[in-house]
């Protein structure tokens, strides 16, 4: 794990190294369980600004992906590294640069998130179902809608406004 670590220093912030290194992480988190937890601390940074780099879908993705299957792994133990989590996710909800696809990939998050830690995901249950809410409430305009969704996406919205 600590090669995998020293990858991740040493990878661009766009590089393929860093998707597949995260993509290992990944891998690693769901084998070792619980003994994945002390190199957690290490990557907190790097899955940080991960999710700032709104312009690789992919590696965001992923990373999103490692945080699902860290909390997967985990399960109670992850409480002391939600909050860090649940913020810089929330915080990508918010910014107007992400597009929806990766929005909807956080949303999934949430969920799973909340089903892994149950009741210690009480105090972002309000925020989170606020963010639900909004989301559930989005109108789209029908002039734009082909153009801009996929059929899935156009699928969903109507089930939604049904």
């Amino acid at each position: 794990m600590m090669l995998v670590l020293q990858l991740i220093q040493s990878a661009r912030k766009t590089s393929i190294i860093l998707k597949d290194t995260f993509l290992i992480i990944s891998s690693l988190s769901v084998a070792i369980e619980v003994k994945f937890t002390p190199y957690i601390p290490a990557l907190l940074l790097f899955l940080y600004l991960t999710l700032k780099a709104y312009n690789n879908i992919q590696l965001f993705t992923v990373t999103v992906g490692i945080i699902n299957n860290i909390t997967h792994a985990l399960g109670d133990q992850t409480e002391q590294y939600i909050q860090a989590f649940i913020t810089v996710l929330l915080e990508n909800l918010l910014t107007k640069v992400l597009n929806w696809n990766m929005k909807i990939s956080i949303l999934a998050c949430f969920g799973d998130v909340m089903l892994m830690i149950r009741s210690k995901f009480k105090p972002y249950l309000e925020t989170v179902m606020t963010v639900l809410r909004q989301a559930a409430a989005l109108q789209v305009n029908p002039v734009h809608a082909l153009s801009s969704l996929s059929a899935t996406d156009l699928l969903s919205v109507l089930l939604v406004q049904m």
